[in-house]
């Protein structure tokens, strides 16, 4: 199977989801998924933590700023802070996946010629057997069957979370997501600063070529 590239194709970035979150944005149920803001999204190296005492707010037009006052002086100083996806930006999900033909098991995803492709199963929703599935953090771009344009990007604190929310992330209650938080993101604070990616599902062929 070929695919007709455009210039969407080549700047989409990925995006990994489990097999659960797969099937609620294939439902229509998630259209927005929280992800942790790290220290890696500051360009300021030496911002070394993040506590209670800071905040985020955006900047006209769009720019996230992180802010704090210094312990010794009473100025409040600002960082811009780089979230990992934009609005307007396209991405692809990463999913466990596996290939049809037990001929490419051992064949790495680059080397697998496109012209010849067998057919692309996906844990989350076939119910095959005789696969070799393949960790989502392995597929290629080539192999994704989801598309998602983000709609808008926020930040918040991770308890701000309602129950309205809860569900547009793909879960039934607040809790159940809180507890699945807890357990993906041992590192981080039970009320850590956030992204809030919110996303729309689009059809691949549909993205314009230019």
């Amino acid at each position: 199977m070929a695919f007709k590239c455009n210039p969407y194709y080549g700047t989409a970035k990925p995006i990994l989801f489990n097999g659960e979150m797969v099937r609620s944005i294939l439902s229509g149920q998630k259209t927005q998924t929280r992800r942790p803001v790290k220290l890696d999204d500051f360009p300021a190296t030496h911002v070394k933590h993040i506590d209670e005492n800071q905040h985020f707010q955006l900047m006209p037009p769009d720019t996230f700023v992180f802010s704090y006052f210094e312990k010794k002086t009473p100025v409040e100083v600002f960082y811009p802070v780089k979230p990992q996806y934009d609005k307007g930006d396209i991405l692809y999900v990463r999913e466990a996946w596996g290939l049809s033909s037990p001929t490419y098991d051992n064949v790495k995803p680059s080397d697998i010629r496109l012209d010849a492709l067998p057919g692309v199963a996906f844990k989350a929703t076939d119910k095959v057997t005789g696969v070799k599935w393949r960790p989502s953090i392995h597929m290629p771009k080539w192999a994704a069957r989801i598309w998602l344009e983000v709609t808008n990007v926020r930040c918040e604190r991770l308890q701000q979370i309602t129950e309205e929310e809860a569900i547009r992330e793909g879960f039934d209650t607040r809790r159940k997501f809180l507890n699945t938080w807890d357990e993906l993101y041992t590192e981080h604070s039970e009320n850590s600063f956030v992204w809030i990616y919110e996303f729309k599902h689009v059809d691949r062929s549909e993205l314009p070529e230019n």
